[in-house]
C-alpha cells in the first residue's frame, strides 16, 4: 500500500513467481509499468498474467518437482537460483566487476580475507623460522638447538639447493624430536616439485 518511493526510474525490476499469478505481485506490477520501470518475470508459465505484463519473460519451468506430491517449490526454486546466478554473472561480467571491487564491497568473511589479507600477515619472516640442513643427519640433538631459540615453532623447514636457491623440501614436525622419531619416518610431508 505504499513505499514505492524506494523505486527510482533507473530500476530494472525482477519479479519470481513459478505460477505467474502469485496475488501480491499481480498487484504491485501495473504500479511499476505506471513508473515506467522494465520488468521481467522469471516464471515458469509462460501464459500466466505476470508473463503478459513482464518486457522480458524468463522460462525456468521444470517437467515436475521434486517433492513426490509435485506440490512443494522444489526443482523449480533450484532452476531460480540458477538463472539468478546466471544473470548476476553476466551483469558482473558485463559491469567489469573485478577482483578488487569484490574485495572492497565485501571486506569481511573468508573471501574478504583471501583477497585482502597479504601474505606478509600470515608467514614469518625467514629469520624467524628454523632450517635444518637434509644432509646432515636429523637427531634429536641437533634439531632440538632450532626449536629452544625460536619460540612458538611447528615445523622445521627441510630445504633442498638449487641453483637459484633453496626448494622447500619438505616440514619436520617438532613432535617427532621430543619423542625421538626418526624424521623421515614420521611427519615429513614432502612438497611436491
Amino acid at each position: 500500500h505504499g513505499d514505492l518511493g524506494v523505486v527510482s526510474k533507473k530500476d530494472l525490476i525482477l519479479v519470481l513467481s513459478y505460477s505467474g499469478s502469485t496475488d501480491e505481485l499481480l498487484r504491485v506490477v501495473p504500479l511499476f509499468k505506471r513508473l515506467g520501470n522494465p520488468i521481467i518475470v522469471m516464471t515458469g508459465n509462460l501464459r500466466s498474467h505476470l508473463a503478459r505484463q513482464s518486457d522480458v519473460v524468463l522460462d525456468v519451468s521444470v517437467k515436475q518437482e521434486a517433492c513426490p506430491l509435485n506440490l512443494a517449490p522444489t526443482s523449480s526454486t533450484t532452476a531460480m537460483l540458477a538463472m539468478g546466478d546466471a544473470l548476476a554473472m553476466v551483469l558482473l561480467e558485463s559491469r567489469g566487476f573485478r577482483r578488487e571491487d569484490f574485495a572492497r564491497l565485501h571486506p569481511a568473511g573468508a573471501i574478504g580475507r583471501d583477497l585482502l589479507l597479504p601474505v606478509s600477515e600470515i608467514m614469518r619472516p625467514r629469520a624467524s623460522v628454523p632450517i635444518c640442513n637434509t644432509e646432515t643427519a636429523l637427531t634429536l640433538e641437533h634439531d632440538a638447538e632450532p626449536l629452544k631459540s625460536k619460540p612458538r615453532i611447528h615445523g622445521i623447514l627441510l630445504p633442498r639447493q638449487i641453483p637459484d636457491g633453496f626448494y622447500p623440501q619438505g616440514v619436520h614436525h617438532p613432535g617427532n624430536l621430543r619423542f625421538g622419531h626418526h624424521p623421515f619416518l614420521f611427519c615429513l610431508w614432502h612438497f611436491s616439485q
